[in-house]
Order: C-alpha cells, then sequence, then structure tokens
C-alpha cells in the first residue's frame, strides 16, 4: 500500500496553470502584516499536548489586557497569540514568566522571518527565594553565590546584615527550559 502511494506522488504534476505559481504584492499581504506585527509566537515546554480551550480560557483569565486577544493553534504546543494593541503585546512579553498546566511557555514577537523558537530563547526568568538562611548570611554576595548554582543570576534582592523585618534573600535567575535545575 506504501508503495502505490509512492508511486501515485510521484506521477503527481502540476498544470501549466498552476506552475505559473502565484505573485502577490505588499498590498495583499498588507492587513496580514498588521495583524502578526501585533502578536507572539509562543510555545510550551512540557511532556504533554497542551488544551487548547483551556490555554484560552486560562490566559484569558490572567492576562488583563485592555482589549480581547485571539490565539491560533500552530501544531503541538505552539501557539500564536494576536493582540489589538502594541500596548497589550508588550505587556504579556514584558510579564513574569507564564505557565499553563505545569509548563512553561516562551514568547517571543512575531517574526516573518522565522517562527521557530530557537534553543538560546528556550530560557526563563524565574525569582527563587532564599530562605532560613543565618542572618549573618543574608548579603548580595550570598545570594549571587546560591543563585549561580541554580542558574544564571540576572538580580539579587538581599535584605542586608541587620534587617530584622525581611531575612529571605531573593535572585532572579535564568533556566534553560531543556536542561535539569541542579
Amino acid at each position: 500500500m506504501g508503495d502505490d502511494l509512492a508511486d501515485k506522488l510521484q506521477q503527481f504534476k502540476l498544470s501549466g496553470r498552476e506552475a505559473d505559481g502565484v505573485e502577490l504584492s505588499d498590498k495583499d499581504i498588507a492587513l496580514g502584516l498588521r495583524e502578526c506585527q501585533l502578536s507572539l509566537i509562543g510555545k510550551c515546554f512540557g511532556e504533554k499536548k497542551v488544551n487548547f480551550n483551556g490555554l484560552l480560557t486560562t490566559l484569558g483569565n490572567i492576562w488583563f489586557t485592555r482589549k480581547p486577544f485571539h490565539i491560533k493553534n500552530m501544531g503541538i504546543n505552539k501557539f500564536q497569540f494576536l493582540f489589538q494593541s502594541e500596548e497589550d503585546r508588550d505587556k504579556i512579553l514584558k510579564g513574569k514568566a507564564w505557565s499553563f498546566e505545569g509548563q512553561y511557555i516562551v514568547l517571543n514577537k512575531w517574526d516573518p522571518r522565522s517562527l521557530e523558537i530557537i534553543e538560546e530563547e528556550e530560557v526563563v526568568r524565574l525569582w527563587v527565594q532564599i530562605q532560613n538562611l543565618p542572618l549573618h548570611w543574608t548579603t548580595a554576595d550570598s545570594g549571587l553565590k546560591i543563585g549561580r548554582k541554580i542558574g544564571k543570576v540576572i538580580d539579587v534582592q538581599a535584605p542586608g546584615i541587620g534587617n530584622t523585618v525581611e531575612q529571605n534573600i531573593r535572585v532572579l535567575v535564568e533556566l534553560k527550559l531543556r536542561e535539569p535545575i541542579l
């Protein structure tokens, strides 16, 4: 059966009219370009296939955009998020590390040259809180050293020695999604 299909595909030919192709002008694609320029491409990283309707409902409830947004399914765990304003798009892009059903969502601005999320972009930034340290360890230097064990350190917020109210260090780390944390 597989050979029959392969033979039929080998015999497939375009007609003369089809072989000429189609030429599209900038005017023909202007509306599509405008829509895409206000969009983000997202990929969910995890073991399971994302429930599209659940994703739409959940993000609609937590993103708080000024105007409604739409989602196009682009394949397994890959989506295009279409916004109506730059402000909404940029707010979501600059927002916290987004996740859905335990899977991180990596977002990038739409780029007409590539819809792929390359390996260098498969990262997520997370604030890690380091608790129960002795008071004399609650310094930025301590937070930096501990944070480097987790990932690339972006920022450290330490209460400093002698602070009696706050004893936790917060470290913003960048993690590669395809690597184990420790």
